[in-house]
């Protein structure tokens, strides 16, 4: 069975797991977009304005966008944590259902046994004792019949 802290490990290690998963995601994607948004405002600035012109305007543009983009991947990793946690809940507490009514099944089962056991003893007892009184009257037939046979032959019936 695993234990709560069994889950917490468990939990700890996905949670790690989805966070790495998701920054190397997001990052990738922060990466090609930034890439693509700056070639393309370049290219648009170059052929428009003068070069001060361009730099300014590129900055500008890609600074807006990394921004933009940090905020949709902290919302986007917040989400996904939310999504994480609850079905991590949910699926905790689907197991620790499921261990209750397996613990349940088991005591009654553990009880059906130890029922049986109590039968099996009292029938043990209850044999040992009508063993034992078998041969106590054997014991105390054959004193009788030794007796008898003194009687018998101080009588002298033979």
């Amino acid at each position: 069975m695993l234990e709560k802290s069994d889950f917490e490990v468990l939990r700890g290690i996905i949670k790690d797991e989805v966070q790495t998963s998701v920054k190397v995601a997001v990052k990738e994607e922060v990466q090609v977009a930034v890439k693509a948004a700056v070639k393309e405002e370049v290219q648009v600035a170059v052929k428009v304005a003068v070069k001060e012109e361009v730099q300014v305007a590129v900055k500008a543009a890609v600074k807006e966008e990394i921004h933009t983009l940090r905020d949709e991947m902290k919302e986007t990793e917040k989400n996904l944590r939310r999504e994480f946690n609850t079905r991590l809940d949910e699926t905790e507490r689907l197991m620790l259902d499921e261990i209750g009514r397996t613990h349940k099944n088991l005591l009654k089962e553990i009880q059906k046994v130890d029922a049986r056991v109590d039968r099996l003893e009292e029938y043990y007892r209850i044999t040992h004792l009508e063993g034992d009184t078998a041969q106590i009257l054997l014991e105390r037939t054959d004193h009788l019949e030794k007796r008898l046979r003194v009687c018998e032959s101080r009588l002298g019936i033979a």
